[in-house]
This record gives structure tokens, C-alpha cells and sequence, in this order.
């Protein structure tokens, strides 16, 4: 049996109040499914129903429509805003490039229904991507979940795998706490809002909320109320927080060991943060061996390298049978300057560095790649 959406099934409510008199056998259907029996079997009977009696037909088609209407206008507006909210991400391009999609293919019109959805690739994606990551703000258009950890990247790097999957978890776990605060503050206010200025509508029916708490109620429903840094249609900001001590280090189990090395390489803001210790380490390695290197900032490269290295690893293994010991970044760091001395061969004397994260959650491909651009 499947579960009716509870919107879908006021509409339905709604609809049977207007044709349930048109006939019997009708409202004996309808009956059915507010009892629980399979929307597309009733359907289906429905369908029947209609084919054999052309006026019956005409007549539930125009009552259906003033009824479902809205649920379809409120499926556009949802899909339009989830699109819009690709459309601001700053990498929009390349989250599609890599899924090998144009922008005009994220809607997808399911066959045989007029609701729009995300494409079904999208969402795989989304979906592949969460599993890590856990939360991605960039591509959410409504609220995160009350409880759910956000998914910060940290400034500050640390060098040591273990100690930047702790940063990771703090920098989560204070931006939770603030998100909290905001909307318990925001609830408390259009509580206070509602009971101090109620309004009469035109007919004397039930108090209404003024229109000012009104649209912040909406706001915060929707999502629209973050904090700074990390807010829904936006990529999140970096944070600063302390690595953990030496000594917190020390005491801790090999299993959350394993669970930060694990989490500052498998989740997209643990390879972000990464960017700047490993391009600092690759420009070290790469000035002993006789290079002068600048660093770029962060973001995508627009212009075509000259030569290009990277360090990649598979994902496939799960926390539990990750080595806590094994300093990815520093491995990643020593093969990617050793891939451009390689090209270079000493020939150059000074190039631009850029570092990016490959984040091929499909494949289950992550690591880092370095671009040079010489006689910058």
C-alpha cells in the first residue's frame, strides 16, 4: 500500500466534496482511497469509469482541474526553485559537466503526469553526494532538517588527516548550535508576532497574522533563514577552528580515528579545506627542487594549463577499514610535485599553481589536482 501525500490527499478531499454527487460509483472510489487502497489502481478504475461515459468525463476533467491545479503550480514553483538554485552555484558548470548535462535538461517531465521534477540523474547525484557529505547547502533550496550536522569546511586546515576530520566535526557541530539559536529566536518572535496583533479578515472569520509575521514565517519555513556563512542556495564559507591538541590526539579511540581520517577525505568540504596545506606543501617540495612557484586562490581555472598532475584515490572502503595513519595530503602533495617536475624537467623556471579537488562521487573518484600555468 502505498503512503498518499498528505497535500495530495486534501486536494482529494477537496475534489471529492465537488463530484462525489456526480455519481455513486465515483464517490464509492474515492472512498476507497482515503481508506488506503493504492491511488494508481483507483485511478486506473477511474479511467475507466470516464471512458465509458463521455459526460461524466467532461464534467470530473473540470472539476479536477479547479482542484489540482495548485498542487501543480506549487510542483512547478519547487522544480523552477531548485533549478534557480543550481543556477547560483558557483560551480554550476562543472557539477553539469560532469554529469555530461545542459541546463535545459535538469527539468524532467515524467511521462503520462504533469508534475516536473529534477532530472533523476540530478538527484542521484545529490543523493550520492549526501551520503557523504551529509548536508549540501549550496544545492538546498529549503530548510536543513532540525538535527542535521551542516557540512562546513575549515579554514585553517590542519596537516594531519585525523586532526582536520576533528576541525571538520567541530566547525559542524558550532554551526548547528547557531542555526539553533536563529530559529528558536525567529519562532519566538512570530509567536509574540501572531498573539499580539491578530486581524480580522473581511468577513469576521478566524484571526489572521498580519503580513509582516507572515512573510517572515514563510521565510523561515522555506529555508531562507541561515547564518552567516552558511545559508540554503549558497556555498558554504570557510570557518576557523582550533585543531584538535596533541594530547586530544592522544586519547583518542583508534575507531574515531579512523572515523576523522575518514571523514576529512571522503566528504567535499574535507577535500576543500584541503586545497590550501596541499598546494603550501606542493610549492615547498617543488622550490627544493629548484622551481619558483605562486600559489593561486581558490576556485576553478578558466585558462588551459600547461601541464597538469594529480593524486586520486577510490572511496569505496568505509570508515571502519580506513588507516588512520596514513597522511593522504602529504601523499598526495609529494606525487603531484613529482608529476610536474616530471613535465617541466627543470625547462621552466616559475609558474602559476592552482590546486582543485576532484570530487567524482559517482565513481567514487576524489583526490586533487594541480594545474601550472607558466611565466606567471
Amino acid at each position: 500500500m502505498s503512503k498518499v501525500d498528505p497535500k495530495v490527499l486534501a486536494a482529494i478531499e477537496q475534489f471529492a466534496a465537488v463530484v462525489g454527487d456526480i455519481d455513486p460509483r465515483v464517490r464509492d472510489l474515492l472512498e476507497q482511497l482515503r481508506q488506503g487502497r493504492d491511488e494508481t489502481e483507483v485511478m486506473a478504475d477511474l479511467v475507466r469509469l470516464t471512458q465509458a461515459d463521455p459526460e461524466l468525463s467532461a464534467r470530473i476533467q473540470e472539476a479536477a482541474k479547479s482542484t489540482f491545479q495548485p498542487l501543480k503550480d506549487e510542483s512547478d514553483g519547487d522544480v523552477q526553485e531548485s533549478v534557480q538554485a543550481l543556477r547560483l552555484l558557483k560551480d554550476r558548470q562543472n557539477a553539469l559537466r560532469d554529469l555530461n548535462f545542459a541546463e535545459e535538461d535538469l527539468v524532467f517531465h515524467p511521462e503520462g503526469t504533469a508534475f516536473p521534477q529534477l532530472h533523476p540523474l540530478v538527484m542521484g547525484f545529490i543523493l550520492e553526494r549526501l551520503q557523504f557529505d551529509g548536508d549540501i547547502p549550496e544545492l538546498r533550496t529549503g530548510d536543513i532538517p532540525l538535527g542535521q550536522l551542516p557540512a562546513v569546511p575549515v579554514a585553517n586546515a590542519a596537516r594531519n588527516p585525523v586532526a582536520l576530520g576533528g576541525q571538520l566535526v567541530q566547525a559542524s557541530q558550532e554551526v548547528r548550535t547557531e542555526l539553533d539559536a536563529v530559529h528558536m529566536a525567529r519562532s519566538e518572535h512570530l509567536n509574540a508576532i501572531g498573539e499580539a496583533i491578530p486581524v480580522k479578515d473581511e468577513h469576521g472569520g478566524d484571526a489572521l497574522m498580519v503580513r509582516k509575521a507572515k512573510s517572515e514565517f514563510v521565510a523561515v519555513s522555506e529555508g531562507r533563514v541561515g547564518v552567516e556563512g552558511y545559508q540554503a542556495g549558497h556555498q558554504a564559507a570557510m570557518r576557523a577552528v582550533d585543531a584538535p591538541s596533541g594530547a586530544a590526539l592522544a586519547s583518542m579511540t583508534n575507531e574515531l580515528r579512523k572515523k576523522y581520517a575518514h571523514k576529512a577525505l571522503t566528504s567535499t568540504q574535507g577535500r576543500r579545506s584541503a586545497v590550501p596545506v596541499i598546494g603550501a606543501l606542493v610549492q615547498r617540495e617543488l622550490a627544493e627542487r629548484g622551481y619558483k612557484v605562486t600559489l593561486d586562490g581558490p576556485g576553478r581555472l578558466t585558462v588551459e594549463p600547461d601541464a597538469t598532475s594529480e593524486w586520486s584515490t577510490t572511496i569505496e572502503v568505509g570508515a571502519s577499514t580506513t588507516q588512520a595513519k596514513f597522511s593522504f595530503i602529504d601523499t598526495a602533495a609529494k606525487a603531484i610535485a613529482i608529476g610536474l617536475d616530471q613535465q617541466f624537467e627543470g625547462k621552466v623556471t616559475h609558474f602559476l599553481l592552482h590546486i582543485e579537488p576532484i570530487n567524482e562521487i559517482s565513481r567514487r573518484r576524489v583526490g586533487w589536482e594541480a594545474k601550472a600555468i607558466v611565466g606567471q
